[in-house]
Order: C-alpha cells, then structure tokens, then sequence
C-alpha cells in the first residue's frame, strides 16, 4: 500500500500547488474544486495507509471511520472537510447552482481562505 499512499499524496500536492496558480489567475471556483480534490486525495492516502479501500468522492463519507480520525486531523482545512463535499461538482457544472451560474458563488475571499499562503 506504500506506493498508493505516495502516489495519492502526491497527486494531493499537486492539486493544492494547481489550486494557488488558479488563485494568481482569479479562477475562484476552480480554487474550491482544486482544494477539494487535494482534500479529497490526502485522506484517501491516509486510508490507502492504513489499509483501507476507499471509495467516493464524499469527504464525509470517507472520514465517518472514526479509526483514522488521528491521522485526519492533521490535514489543513479539516474543521472545512464537511464543506469541501459541495465543491466537488459545484465549481465544475454551470447549472449546479439555481442561477445557472456557479461563478458567482466563489469570491476571492473564500478561494483564499483555501490556499492562505497565496494571499495578495
């Protein structure tokens, strides 16, 4: 299971350096979505660690296992993980939202508060 975990924290750190790029960009909603799939990723890794078989996109889901709690907690944004579960189709579909227009919703302030360290 080693390699899994590497590999699905990797691919959680690259979503995270490709959520502060859209930051710079202004890509709001793509920020969210970024930060959610390196969420997402990294508590994948930590349940590919302890061996378990994740499944889903649903951080809600995927951290109800009590047993891995320790682990979780140490992620950026855990007290945000329930949040994170909106983000992942929201930011991506235009007619998510009633408006039909799912950038509205993300403002700078909010993908900042994703990705602090890239605060302008």
């Amino acid at each position: 299971m080693g390699d899994r975990f590497e590999n699905w924290l990797n691919s959680a750190h690259s979503d995270l350096n490709a959520a502060k790029l859209l930051l710079s960009d202004g890509q709001y909603h793509l920020v969210a979505f970024f930060a959610q799939q390196a969420t997402e990723k990294a508590v994948k890794a930590i349940l590919y660690r302890n061996n378990e078989s994740p499944w889903g996109h649903s951080l809600a889901d995927l951290i109800s296992n009590n047993d891995f709690l320790e682990d979780i907690q140490n992620l950026p944004h855990k007290d945000r993980i329930p949040e994170f579960d909106m983000h992942y189709i929201m930011p991506r579909y235009p007619d998510a939202v009633p408006n039909g227009n799912s950038l509205s919703v993300y403002t700078e302030p909010l993908a900042q508060s994703y990705c602090p360290s890239r605060r302008r």
